[in-house]
This record gives structure tokens, C-alpha cells and sequence, in this order.
């Protein structure tokens, strides 16, 4: 099954359970339409395009699970959910779609604020208006800044937030974003591949060679990201003569 029929099926299951748990109706019009939407889905009929097609013409039978969903709480995570499979397959619109929904109901939520950070900022990085991606630049940096407020250790957020710095070219502000998040965790793998690139942007060398020999020492020797490490040595071997 193609990966997007996974989808699709995922969120038709999700519904599924959704309406029964929550209403505990089995057998409304709602629930019987999502099962044969559930089985035409495990037949493998929904192409990509189709899978599309059907899941927007069934937009009623998820949002039934809001409609049916008792309280507010229930009704954020089935929209949290939704928006974790979508933005997973680069759904951005249709993710914007249900994180407004879960916006809504608790507007200053860690994980929504985060969530549209990630969002507005893989639109920025698809758009090619300039204008454009200046405004979703400009949304991720808020929301990121939000939920920083809310989780100031979050490695992921911080994460992004040097991103989006390093993006802008605010090399030494994104250096010590990166190097906050390694005072917590001294390995992580993205972090340790940033800051090597922000010391070899820097002309610092020695220190963007270090980062890479303790890549070397922590990466599994057939990793793909063991091969970009081993090329970044060699290109700081060759620049500094030795």
C-alpha cells in the first residue's frame, strides 16, 4: 500500500475509533459511511490524488468526532492527532487546518504553538514568493519564541529556534541556542552536525574538527551521517594542511 493510502486509512480508522469512543454510537450514519470509506481504503483503491479526493469529500465524518467529542480536551488531542500524521506526510495546509481547531480551544498550548512554528516553516522553506516566505519566516520565529516561553529547555523548539537564526545569518545568536541544547544533551546528533557548521562558517576550524571527531566516536560506522562526517573531515584536513 502507497504510503499515502496508509494515510488515509489512518485517519479513517482515527475517526472511526474517535465517533465510537467518544459517542459511543455504533451504528450512525456517520460510522457507517467511515466503515466503507475504511474498507474501500484496505482494498488499496485510494491513489494519492483519490486518497486526497476522498478524505476532503468525508471532511464531515472527522469533523463528526469534534462534533460528538464531550469535552474540550478530547476534542484538542483528536486535532493534535490529526495535525501529528499530517505535518509526518508534509501535509502542511491540511495540518494549519486542524491545529486552528485545536488553537481555539487552548490558544496557549506548549505543543500547538510548536506545532506551528514546524509548520510556517517548512511553508517558508517550500514557498518560492519571496514575499511569502518572508511572512512564514516571520510566523515560525513567533511561534517559536511562544513556545519557548511556555517550555524554555524544549531541545526541539530551541532546536528550531537556532535554526531559523542560523537562517537569517544571526550565526553567533544561533551558536548559543545550539550550545544551550548541548549543555542538556551532549549528544544530540543535529545539534552537534550544527554547531560544527556554524564553527566551520566562522573560520574556526580546530572547533568544527573537534565536534566531527566526536560525531566520529558516537555514530554507527555505516550511518549515512557517519559518511557526511568523514567528507567534513577531510575538507578541514585539506584546508588546514595537514
Amino acid at each position: 500500500m502507497k504510503r499515502i493510502d496508509k494515510l488515509f486509512l489512518f485517519l479513517i480508522i482515527f475517526a472511526s475509533f474517535s465517533l465510537g469512543f467518544f459517542a459511543g454510537q455504533a451504528f450512525t450514519p456517520f460510522n457507517r459511511a467511515l466503515r466503507k470509506a475504511q474498507n474501500l481504503a484496505r482494498r488499496g483503491v485510494a491513489e494519492k490524488e483519490k486518497a486526497v479526493e476522498i478524505l476532503s469529500k468525508q471532511k464531515e465524518l472527522i469533523d463528526a468526532a469534534f462534533k460528538y467529542a464531550q469535552l474540550n480536551k478530547e476534542r484538542q488531542v483528536i486535532a493534535l492527532s490529526l495535525v501529528n500524521i499530517l505535518i509526518k506526510y508534509q501535509m502542511w495546509n491540511d495540518a494549519l487546518k486542524y491545529l486552528d481547531i485545536a488553537k481555539d480551544i487552548a490558544p496557549g498550548d506548549y505543543a500547538i504553538l510548536y506545532n506551528y512554528a514546524v509548520i510556517y516553516y517548512n511553508l517558508k522553506n517550500a514557498q518560492t514568493d519571496q514575499a511569502k516566505k518572508k511572512e512564514y519566516e516571520t510566523k515560525a520565529m513567533d511561534y517559536v519564541k511562544l513556545a519557548l516561553s511556555k517550555i524554555p529547555e524544549s531541545i526541539e523548539a530551541n532546536y528550531l529556534y537556532g535554526a531559523l537564526l542560523y537562517e537569517q545569518g544571526n550565526l553567533n545568536q544561533a551558536l548559543e541556542v545550539f550550545l544551550k541544547i548541548l549543555k542538556q544533551n551532549p549528544n544530540e546528533i543535529r545539534t552537534l552536525f550544527a554547531v560544527a557548521r556554524i564553527y566551520y562558517d566562522i573560520g574556526d576550524y580546530e572547533k568544527s574538527k573537534k565536534i566531527y571527531l566526536k560525531l566520529q566516536s558516537i555514530l554507527p560506522k555505516d550511518s549515512q551521517e557517519m559518511q557526511k562526517v568523514l567528507q567534513n573531515l577531510e575538507i578541514l584536513t585539506r584546508i588546514k594542511g595537514e
